[in-house]
């Protein structure tokens, strides 16, 4: 079953990692999708550092593939924004961490602002025992237009289920190299 907003807001106060930072209530601020607290999820925030592939196109006849590709790493400030050109891809995060307990999932989902444009997500489930940011691809599809990306605004959202406790909950590439 997915948690309701109230449910979300209690696990919240018991433990403040489970999201921080936390916004209890649906935020819109001028042109900044809107983020925060849902009926039955959550609106992360884009982390405003993006690493972007930019893919060298070549065209043969009719057919466009990529040929190689350039990455640049982007630090953006509050307020300004990213234009993401068609057939690029970012791979962003979230602004908030996250800690999913051991009888918990996440799913993740688009925003439809994005989605409406073209932008393609590249998402997954997050692995009950996760702690950290999200980190996913997002992909501009719309071959006639730039996709305005706005860094500190509503990116995508998580919706929580609860689970049967898991066995072996997530577990880090790093503490696998650890053992």
């Amino acid at each position: 079953m997915l948690l309701s907003d109230r449910e979300i807001l209690e696990l919240v106060q018991q433990n403040p990692d489970f999201i921080s930072p936390f916004v209890d209530h649906k935020v819109a601020e001028g042109r900044l999708p809107t983020y925060g607290l849902e009926p039955h999820g959550y609106t992360f925030r884009l982390h405003p550092q993006i690493l972007w592939f930019r893919p060298k196109l070549k065209q043969t006849g009719s057919s466009l593939f990529v040929e190689d590709r350039d990455t640049d790493l982007i630090e953006l400030s509050e307020g300004e924004t990213f234009r993401l050109p068609p057939y690029h891809t970012l791979l962003v995060s979230s602004l908030e961490t996250f800690a999913l307990p051991s009888n918990m999932v996440g799913l993740l989902f688009g925003k439809t602002t994005y989605t409406k444009q073209g932008l393609f997500y590249n998402l997954t489930v997050v692995d009950a025992g996760f702690k950290g940011r999200l980190a996913f691809c997002i992909v501009n599809l719309n071959p006639a237009r730039e996709i305005e990306i706005f860094p500190y605004g509503g990116i995508a959202q998580i919706m929580f289920a609860k689970c049967n406790e898991a066995a072996v909950p997530y577990i880090s590439r790093e503490e696998l190299l650890r053992r």
